[in-house]
């Protein structure tokens, strides 16, 4: 499984670096270089032959080319001269990998947290540039030996486990009233999902009233109790709709978050119009609240992951954590908030929970359960079922340079769908209209998916884009909603590969090309020598019964609508694979309407609080069909966890 991250613009990592004691270092991506620092000895068998090579990776968002220059037994200097990876976070590990590097004489060296791809792509970059000068990259990786420090000790009211949106929002309004704080943050820059994601959702906002929007919060609730057969906890979905108009005004006035409300909703099929875009992400979205936070005594620690709780006579007492570096830190306190973000990146818990670890996640790669474990271990319960938020489009693990994320429309056109058999398992166009709930349900369920389709769709998507898929009367009737996804694509961040949406796939031959060389897709002459190369055994007789549902106008499968049945007819063919691309894992630690965690009699832990989707009694599968209320939960369960935990910080 890998992380996809949007690249934002502007940096403003300069303001975490000065809250935190572990100092990330950042410098523009493509600019990365270093110079030859204090060395560590070679074995007498590597050996290069001096001069100044190109190198080759691939990160996250395609090739990380670095050169790399050599003298006869060390690696002299090392700059990144091309890459499309993010730039808030690859900057960190452009500078970083490249000093370790060459201090260390190996490539045995931490990837940046937070910033796995991008590090790994640059090492395999240097070890291509190692081999060009001929040596062996495999012995070009003497051990490098950790120096932690002496165990650090804090003292605060309140600990926040994880600064995402909800452990960010919680830090901000606990010290807001009055506790003593320190957030502990497992990555080398803060924010994660909550300085990515689009927009959250809200009832009864003061854009919504000014939009005259009629429907309430009762209205909401009585329909998302429905919708879940009422098997989460209805106190906190009450809470959390109450509160979330609150939210918006609070991240508006006090924040500096600029959104503008969607009305018609985004695709078309939501049960309410609740959508609240942000248009500003990154730091340049976060650093008004680590300025607020930093104004009202908190304590930043970045690359600080939390491990363990602290219990002392039967409460929690603190969170026991290591820095990057291996130091051991102590944070005693009278509360802790555990915020990390969920398993998503955790291959054991995914297979565990979910079944598959077979998905390409849009985010962060450091969300690894260490809240829900660190819950666990002390007693606290388990929802014990975990599931995926799955993302509105097609991933693949593989990406071209230059994208435009045109092939990833494809899976979102309700074209053929099949799976690692050859077989269709789904009404396609529930993933173009339901993409977060039904049709996203669906494509987890299933796992990795092929798209079948032929030269004339191929043309016309490149061509004329989603509507050239389309009648002309319906194409009209669609359009609005292809604009409001490109805006939304354009605007909203992630995910951004919608911005075509309503334009031609022009970058698509590119894109598919790169695919066919990388193994994401294949092309034949006929269906059966399609199915030969990309193994589909059952493919051949799918797509005959396809066919026959085309010429009948009639899905007599999934009864999926006459519009979205789009021709197979001439050669040649492709099947694209695709990944399902996800956000997160929803369900985790059993929480009360106060966010506080629970042991298997439902009583609560003291002392421990839960924010963010480490907490599991919010979600039921699928996720629900109001775009946003993952952001949403996100942002109030922060704010109002952090404000429950100082006051039982000043009580205790």
């Amino acid at each position: 499984m890998k992380s996809f991250v949007r690249g934002i613009g502007s940096l403003l990592i300069a303001v975490a670096m000065m809250l935190s004691s572990a100092g990330c270092q950042s410098q523009p991506a493509g600019t990365g270089g270093a110079g030859a620092p204090t060395q560590t000895q070679l074995p007498q068998s590597v050996k290069f032959t001096p001069g100044t090579y190109k190198g080759t990776g691939i990160g996250r968002l395609g090739p990380i080319t670095a050169e790399v220059t050599f003298d006869n037994t060390s690696v002299k200097t090392i700059k990144v001269v091309s890459s499309n990876e993010t730039k808030e976070l690859s900057s960190v590990a452009f500078q970083r990998i490249p000093e370790a590097v060459i201090k260390n004489q190996s490539l045995a060296v931490d990837a940046v947290s937070g910033a796995t791809f991008s590090s790994r792509g640059l090492l395999d970059a240097i070890g291509d540039a190692v081999k060009q000068a001929g040596a062996d990259p495999e012995k070009f990786k003497n051990p490098v030996p950790k120096s932690p420090g002496p165990t650090e000790e804090y003292t605060a009211d309140v600990c926040v486990v994880g600064a995402g949106g909800s452990g960010t929002a919680a830090a901000v309004q606990a010290a807001r009233d009055g506790a003593k704080v320190v957030l502990l943050e497992k990555s080398c820059i803060p924010g994660g999902l909550g300085a990515q994601g689009a927009g959250l959702a809200a009832v009864e906002s003061e854009y919504q009233k000014a939009a005259g929007i009629k429907f309430t919060k009762d209205d909401v609730y009585k329909h998302m109790v429905s919708y879940t057969n009422a098997t989460v906890n209805l106190p906190l979905l009450r809470k959390i709709l109450n509160n979330s108009a609150e939210t918006i005004s609070w991240l508006k006035n006090d924040f500096k978050w600029n959104f503008q409300f969607i009305t018609p909703n985004i695709w078309g099929k939501e049960a309410f119009d609740t959508y609240h875009l942000n248009t500003t992400f990154g730091q340049e979205r976060m650093k008004p609240f680590y300025d607020d936070f930093a104004k009202n005594g908190g304590k930043l620690m970045l690359e600080t992951t939390g491990q363990k709780l602290i219990m002392k006579d039967g409460k929690v007492a603190g969170v026991q954590a290591k820095k990057a570096d291996g130091t051991l830190v102590n944070v005693r306190s009278k509360a802790v908030i555990l915020a990390t973000g969920g398993a998503i990146s955790n291959d054991e818990m995914l297979k565990q929970y979910t079944g598959s670890a077979e998905y390409e996640q849009m985010g962060y790669n450091v969300c690894t359960g260490d809240g829900i474990k660190m819950a666990t271990e002390i007693g606290a319960a388990t929802t014990g079922e975990m599931f995926v938020e799955v993302a509105e489009i097609g991933m693949q693990s593989a990406v071209a340079p230059d994208t435009k994320f045109n092939i990833n429309l494809v899976a979102s056109a309700a074209l053929m769908h099949v799976n690692t058999q050859g077989n269709r398992y789904f009404d396609e166009s529930l993933f173009r209209e339901q993409p977060l709930n039904q049709g996203g349900a669906a494509v987890a369920a299933n796992g990795p998916y092929y798209v079948i389709l032929d030269q004339a769709t191929i043309d016309k998507l490149t061509q004329k884009g989603l509507e050239g898929l389309l009648t002309p009367e319906e194409a009209e009737k669609q359009r609005p909603q292809f604009q409001r996804l490109s805006h939304f694509g354009v605007v909203g961040g992630v995910p951004p590969m919608f911005a075509g949406a309503a334009y031609p796939l022009s970058n698509l031959p590119a894109e598919l090309d790169f695919a066919l060389k990388s193994g994401w897709a294949y092309k034949a002459d006929s269906i059966n020598e399609l199915a030969e190369a990309a193994k589909l055994p059952n493919l051949v007789d799918s797509v005959n019964r396809y066919k026959g549902f085309v010429a009948k106008g009639r899905d007599d499968d999934f009864l999926k609508k006459p519009l979205y049945l789009t021709p197979i007819e001439k050669g040649p063919y492709y099947a694209i694979k695709f990944l399902p691309g996800v956000f997160n894992t929803l369900g985790g630690i059993v929480i009360n309407e106060n966010f506080q965690a629970l042991d298997s009699k439902k009583n609560p832990i003291p002392g421990l609080y839960v924010a963010g989707v480490d907490g599991g009694s919010m979600f039921h599968k699928p996720y629900y069909d109001i775009c946003g209320t993952t952001m949403m939960y996100a942002y109030t369960s922060g704010r109002l966890s952090g404000e429950y935990a100082a006051k039982y910080a000043r009580e205790n």
